[in-house]
């Protein structure tokens, strides 16, 4: 009898296994940690500088908001005539360093709010560590001032001791050890009285019930459905629990189950014995007289899962309208850019002409890019940007050949310019969180940025054909 319920475990799970296997071999998209930064005693200004350089084009997300129109202020180019942050945060309140209201203004959003400004900055000092806080401070200087932040102003911590009272778990070695003793004691206490319980009941136990169970245990029907069951619990249960694992949907489900059925299905009708055994219950509840509730109660319940699973199928939902999205949709012969009528029907990117300025447009692209656009976009251009799992859909990964490979350089302008809020009927429904970037940018910088895009992805653009004439 082992040895047959050991081949079934053995054709489920390897069914299983399989299944797994080829599901993992799927490639993930997973989020990065970001790498903790890490700060000597010897560090130098220079090295300051450069790391909250970083942070302030990265993890902190700083450029969403200090460089997207009047969110907030700009803290890299010249505010107002007062110049740039290093210039000008000395100046802000008397009595106190560039240094000093740097750091309480990121600790403290809402002590210095600009004129003019709403209060949205988070605190920072939760959000950073104390290297990242102080880096930044030092990149901030450095943007027309004196950087004076040194390794000194960089607090150390030291982590908790697991023994702490007041680190997580502190204290609970005694009282995990003194439960256990409770336990311990309790088991000592019940255990004889709880044997003899078990040898009693062993005794009043019908002796024919035992070869009832084993007989039903070794019949190959009641062994082909308990596996079934098993690989159902299995599916729907066990696996969602596993680490790292998720709820099984319905369909992949459904394909576990046919999967396993079909292999049961091969194991009992490989020997005929057993394929004789494995039918006789369901011959005898269909022919045999004795049976006939039995078998009224079998076709009554099969009809009545037939109909709910018909109903559910054919009943009404309430449910919003489908439609059919064009994903990339056709752009319109002309736009308007602040006023100005502007022909992408064969345009070219005009900042092309000028191959000797190419590497001044691509540098200020990438200026561009990394303030506005990477927080979504991310750093390699893929849409993996620190905000990007947020956003449903997904930023667009440049890096993908479905995207501004396919696309003329006025496509993306037009895209560029008029964000999600500017798609055309054919486009939507759409949740784009793209804004209106004309708002934000001249289209000098809109074609660098493009510019900057196809240099950094390796992809040509798309060219407008050519007629015999030489028209376009």
């Amino acid at each position: 009898m082992w040895a047959t319920n050991a081949k079934i475990v053995g054709i489920v799970l390897g069914t299983l296994a399989l299944y797994t296997l080829i599901a993992n071999k799927i490639p993930q998209v997973q989020s990065e940690v970001p790498q903790a930064l890490t700060l000597g005693a010897n560090v130098t200004p220079e090295q300051l500088v450069a790391a909250g350089e970083k942070v302030y084009t990265g993890i902190g997300g700083c450029t969403t908001c200090h460089g997207l129109g009047e969110r907030a202020p700009n803290l890299l180019t010249d505010e107002k005539g007062q110049g740039t942050i290093g210039a000008r945060c000395g100046k802000r309140e008397p009595g106190k360093t560039c240094k000093q209201y740097l750091y309480e203004s990121l600790d403290n959003p809402t002590a210095y709010v600009v004129s003019g400004y709403q209060p949205i900055m988070p605190v920072m000092t939760k959000q950073l560590s104390p290297a990242q806080v102080w880096s930044v401070i030092a990149f901030l200087e450095s943007q027309g001032g004196t950087v004076d932040v040194t390794a000194s102003d960089i607090p150390t911590t030291s982590p908790a001791s697991p023994t702490s009272p007041t680190s997580p778990g502190g204290g609970g070695g005694a009282g995990g050890a003194a439960f256990a003793g409770e336990e311990l004691r309790h088991h000592d206490e019940r255990g004889p009285a709880r044997s003899a319980g078990a040898v009693s009941g062993g005794a009043q136990m019908s002796s024919p019930l035992r070869p009832a169970i084993r007989r039903y245990a070794e019949h190959p029907f009641w062994q082909a459905v308990g596996i079934l069951l098993l690989a159902y619990i299995v599916v729907v249960g066990v696996v969602p629990i596993l680490p790292g694992s998720a709820i099984v949907p319905k369909s992949v489900v459904l394909q576990y189950m046919i999967t396993v059925l079909v292999g049961v299905l091969i194991y009992v009708s490989d020997n005929e014995e057993r394929w004789r055994q494995f039918k006789e219950p369901i011959q005898a509840v269909l022919v045999e007289p004795r049976l006939k509730v039995v078998r009224a109660v079998v076709v009554a319940g099969v009809t009545a899962l037939v109909g709910l699973v018909a109903y559910g199928q054919v009943k009404t939902t309430v449910a919003a309208p489908p439609n059919l999205r064009s994903i990339h949709p056709a752009p319109p012969a002309e736009i308007t850019f602040r006023g100005k009528t502007i022909t992408l029907t064969g345009l070219e990117n005009p900042l092309r002409r000028y191959p000797d300025s190419l590497p001044s447009y691509l540098a200020e692209g990438k200026r561009v890019y990394y303030q506005n656009c990477l927080p979504c976009h991310g750093d390699h251009l893929d849409g993996q940007g620190h905000f990007a799992p947020g956003f449903n859909p997904l930023p667009a990964n440049f890096q993908d050949n479905g995207t501004i490979a396919q696309l003329t350089e006025s496509f993306v302008f037009w895209r560029v310019a008029k964000g999600g809020p500017g798609l055309p009927r054919e486009g939507t429904p759409w949740n784009s969180a793209m804004p209106v970037w004309e708002d934000f940018l001249t289209e000098r910088e809109i074609w660098s940025v493009i510019l900057f895009l196809y240099e950094q992805t390796g992809w040509t653009p798309r060219t407008w054909e050519k007629s015999v004439s030489g028209e376009k």
